[in-house]
Parts: C-alpha cells; sequence; structure tokens
C-alpha cells in the first residue's frame, strides 16, 4: 500500500528524465566593421568666470575586427527525474 501512495505521489509531482540531441551548427563568419561618426563641438559657459570653454568638432573611426565561428556540434543535454512539492 505504501508503494501504491509513492507511486501516485511520483506521477503526481514528478516530472520523467529528458534527453535533448546535440545539433550540427554550421561555420558562421562575420566581417569586419568600419564605424565613422561625428561629435559636434560642444561649448560650456561658465558665468562665475565669464568665460566660454569649448571642445572642438571631431570624427571618430571605429573599427572591429572580422570573427568566424567553426562549425560544431551543440552539446546533448539530460535531466534526470525531478520531484518537487509546490503550494
Amino acid at each position: 500500500e505504501a508503494y501504491e501512495v509513492l507511486e501516485e505521489a511520483s506521477t503526481d509531482y514528478c516530472t520523467g528524465p529528458e534527453y535533448e540531441e546535440s545539433v550540427k551548427e554550421p561555420t558562421t563568419c562575420e566581417g569586419p566593421k568600419v564605424e565613422l561618426s561625428f561629435k559636434p563641438k560642444t561649448c560650456t559657459i561658465d558665468s562665475k568666470t565669464h568665460t566660454i570653454d569649448c571642445v572642438p568638432a571631431k570624427l571618430v573611426l571605429s573599427k572591429t575586427p572580422g570573427s568566424c565561428t567553426f562549425k560544431h556540434h551543440t552539446p546533448y543535454k539530460w535531466t534526470g527525474k525531478e520531484c518537487k512539492i509546490e503550494n
């Protein structure tokens, strides 16, 4: 009788084991990137000293190198039997 109660509780509160296959991922490459941006001139006015302080405008060049992720298999995932009693 105790086994029956345990088996009933197991079906109500437990999930069975799960297995997720690995997946073959292809090679992907992303080329280098170049970004050119413009930073405008900015000025601050100091009323105490009666001065204006300005930073000149400038062009900013940002470069990011290219990268590749070579073909591979994702790892498989195994989750065993799990039991949870929640309110």
